[in-house]
């Protein structure tokens, strides 16, 4: 059985992966709810994502996993409408003409900006086509460095750095010219003549986690349950055991002890947020002081409600944010993370007729998505529904400590001040989600900081990572990189399972009966779980049961199936000291199918057989 941390996409995804692989997976949440980031509202219709999420063309893993999982006719594209709001106008932004139109942008600024968008680099007077394909060129080069180079310095005043104020604050000189270059290419499928074309499933996202679910299984699934110890042999100490978890898995732990959350909870170490003391990494006093070990994993520790258990494992993946494998393994992630205030605003009628509304203004919000202009209302009972949001990168901003109530009044006030006409009156709910990391700061050097998916080499053969941190999510962190790092964990996973070497077998003793097996297959190379039988010979007159209690062949088989559980594709690996009758050839699960493996006999004419140990072996059969 592998343990997957974290319910989000990306660990639903992992398990469901595995699952495919053949192999058993359980994932484990530490908050009541599957989803993560992904998580939802309910309205008047279909439920609602807390945070804005759409799909855009580049994102073919999702689509595919839809697609396999049976909901691909769910997914609907459709355009977004973008516009900017400077001066008290909104300027839609989509078509050639309403580009053109635009006021704030010089002939010569719109001419560098297509140009870029269109991967054209024209410095020097000789267009190179294609000139940004490899972003890793660019991943020391800071983005107004990029900007000013190989645009002009309107683009950057005038169009760009407004939006990398309102998404980094004050780090945006920091940014790296290789996450916009990313972002381009990430958004960048467009209908000439309407604007860009974006996706989104018929029902929410919560189509997608429900499908995940029904295929990973609601049995394989456990919500208010958090990892908190990760044991790997040849260690002193377990890796990320925190105080009072000892290395036994012997619970003296308190109720205070640090809570990991799932990637994309509200809680940061089980504590609120606001209780936090920042909302990046603390680098510079952190140490890895159990990175770089060598060992196995062996078993990890879950905690819920009204118990602590220690479960053992084969494997442990960790799909959540890069804070909770710290506080698991020591590995330290330097990357730094932002979080976001985000609130679904229930209102009577629109505020405007577009999708996304970036702002120009100095404003307490980064952005207005409109989303009832994106899909229809009547998908929501005739409700209209908006996010704003705004980008945290410190919790001391006045915006991350003020209460709920004050950042509605902070936020509608900002509102009625951009549009005059705004009726307060016609909001009818005004919800607020926080999240202490939603997104990674994609520095310079970004690319030298990622979390690696295999960290057998780091922490212990066995650790994988799929969460927030990991490659995948490079250079825009979207849900299909967390499927994308899903796969490639449950990939490797299943890479290093198909080509570990076969275990030795046991050697004959004159008290046991040879139990050195030849596996007979008809089918390809693959896996295989093999019955051992250690077997004691006893005296040809020394039976301890009459000959016609010993099971007929047929009857042995089918007893044996049904206590071991070695039905079609059910694979089982446990310990077992019932007393069995032996006359048969061991069963063996092959690729989903029952084989036989040959036992070679004893020389005795009458030979009774005693079954004190049995049990299933994963072997690479070949």
């Amino acid at each position: 059985m592998y343990t997957v941390v974290g319910g989000g996409i990306a660990g639903l995804a992992t398990a469901y992966r595995l699952q495919q692989h053949g192999h058993q997976a359980h994932v484990y949440e530490a908050s009541e709810d599957i989803g993560g980031l992904a998580a939802l509202y309910e309205t008047a219709g279909d439920p609602l994502e807390k945070y804005y999420h759409h799909l855009s063309k580049s994102e073919e893993t999702i689509v595919e996993l839809a697609e396999e999982l049976g909901v691909g006719d769910r997914v609907k594209w459709r355009i977004g409408r973008n516009a900017y709001y400077v001066d008290g106008v909104v300027h839609p932004l989509d078509k050639p003409w309403e580009i053109l139109a635009y006021p704030h942008l010089s002939t010569y600024d719109k001419f560098r900006l297509g140009m870029l968008t269109l991967e054209v680099d024209v410095r020097g007077g000789i267009p190179e086509m294609n000139a940004y394909e490899t972003l890793e060129a660019y991943e020391d080069v800071p983005v107004k460095d990029f900007l000013l180079d190989h645009a002009s310095r309107g683009v950057y005043e005038q169009f760009f750095e407004p939006l990398l104020e309102a998404k980094f604050g004050d780090r945006k000189e920091d940014i790296s010219a290789a996450w916009l270059l990313g972002r381009i290419k990430f958004r960048g499928e467009r209908d000439p003549l309407r604007g860009e074309i974006l996706g989104y499933f018929d029902g929410s996202f919560g189509v997608l986690l429900e499908a995940l679910v029904d295929a990973v299984g609601q049995e394989n699934i456990t919500t208010g349950a958090r990892v908190t110890d990760i044991e790997i042999s040849g260690e002193t100490a377990p890796v990320g055991s925190p105080a009072g978890i000892t290395e036994s898995g012997s619970s003296e732990s308190s109720a205070d002890e640090p809570e990991p959350a799932s990637d994309g909870g509200d809680v940061i170490a089980g504590r609120d947020a606001s209780d936090a003391p920042s909302l990046v990494n603390d680098t510079e006093s952190s140490e890895v002081t159990k990175a770089n070990q060598s060992g196995t994993v062996k078993s990890v520790t879950v905690e819920t409600a009204d118990k602590t258990r220690t479960r053992p494992t084969k494997g442990v993946v960790i799909a959540t944010m890069p804070n909770v494998l710290e506080s698991l393994t020591g590995y330290v992630c330097p990357i730094d993370f932002q979080g976001a205030v985000c609130a679904v605003v229930t209102m009577d009628e629109s505020l405007t007729d577009t999708y996304w509304l970036n702002i120009s203004e100095d404003v307490p919000f980064g952005a207005l998505i409109e989303h009832t202009n994106f899909v229809p209302p009547k998908r929501y009972g005739g409700e209209h529904l908006m996010y704003v949001a705004s980008y945290i990168q410190s919790r001391e901003e006045r915006l991350w400590r003020a209460s709920d109530e004050d950042v509605r009044e902070l936020w509608l006030e900002a509102i009625a001040d951009l549009f005059p006409d705004f009726d307060r009156e016609a909001v009818t709910q005004f919800r607020i989600s926080r999240n202490p990391r939603v997104a990674p700061v994609y520095e310079r050097g970004y690319l030298e900081t990622v979390v690696p998916y295999d960290l057998g080499d780091a922490v212990g053969e066995g650790v994988y990572y799929a969460g927030m941190a990991s490659r995948a999510q490079y250079p825009e962190r979207s849900l299909n990189g967390g499927v994308v790092a899903g796969f490639e964990c449950a990939d490797r996973i299943d890479h290093a399972w198909q080509t570990r070497p076969p275990p030795a077998w046991a050697h004959c003793s004159r008290s046991e009966t040879a139990c050195k097996s030849q596996i007979h297959q008809s089918s390809p190379v693959g896996r295989a779980y093999l019955i051992e039988l250690r077997e004691s010979l006893l005296p040809r007159n020394g039976s301890s049961r009459s000959a016609s209690s010993t099971p007929s062949p047929a009857s042995h088989t089918r007893t044996k199936r049904k206590a071991h559980g070695l039905s079609r594709g059910r694979r089982y690996e446990k310990e077992d000291t019932q007393q069995w009758l032996v006359r048969r050839p061991v069963v063996l699960v092959m690729n989903g199918r029952q084989f036989e493996a040959n036992h070679r006999a004893s020389r005795f004419s009458r030979i009774q057989s005693s079954v004190y140990a049995h049990r299933l072996t994963a072997v690479s059969a070949s």
